[in-house]
């Protein structure tokens, strides 16, 4: 069953502050790696597959969303994350081809973490009240579009076993990262002063 939970919504007459939106409630104090340019090592993959399981590796990963704000800006973070301890390797399957898979799944991640920086700093935002719900929507839009890609990024490259497949993915996450360079930024501001 999915759930979401909302750490904290405060509403303040000057001021107001929203931590982040967190789906999934086991790995809401795990620990995180934050998305950089270093690669994921086999070593950052701490859960272990099944003999059974029908995938030899497994990256989890989020796109974090918090922020805060008075009556003239809002101050965000967002993150692109890759939980170690929910993700899993088979033993004596790894290969660095499958690492680069993986890895790619990270990127993409970091690619709609992009995507959100891009569309809550485009967002106009109408009144104070309804910022939170306005950002509600932009996350959970861009969270859908991010399970989207990532399915059809497993799908053809076929967990990575289609070579030729795999080549096309991996330009094409590293343009959308060159593309989206101008949002790497994880923590930002945006003038709301047009509201008063």
């Amino acid at each position: 069953m999915k759930k979401t939970l909302y750490v904290a919504i405060l509403f303040l007459v000057l001021g107001f502050t929203y931590l982040p939106k967190i789906n999934n409630l086991r790995i809401k104090n795990e620990p995180q790696i934050i998305w950089s340019t270093s690669q994921l090592s086999w070593d950052n993959f701490q859960g272990r597959m099944k003999k059974s399981a029908p995938y030899d590796a497994v990256t989890l990963s989020a796109v974090s969303n918090g922020f805060s704000g008075d009556n003239s800006q809002l101050n965000f973070i967002v993150k692109a994350l890759f939980f170690p301890k929910g993700s899993k390797k088979k033993a004596g399957r790894l290969t660095n081809e499958l690492l680069k898979h993986e890895q790619g799944h990270f990127d993409i991640t970091e690619i709609y973490a992009r995507k959100l920086r891009q569309s809550l700093q485009i967002k106009k935002y109408k009144n104070y009240k309804l910022i939170g719900k306005d950002v509600d929507k932009i996350y959970d839009r861009n969270n859908l579009e991010w399970r989207q890609f990532q399915n059809s990024y497993d799908k053809e490259t076929d967990h990575s076993k289609n070579k030729n497949k795999q080549l096309e993915w991996n330009e094409k996450i590293q343009n959308l990262l060159i593309k989206l360079d101008g949002f790497k930024t994880t923590d930002f501001e945006i003038d709301i002063n047009y509201l008063k």
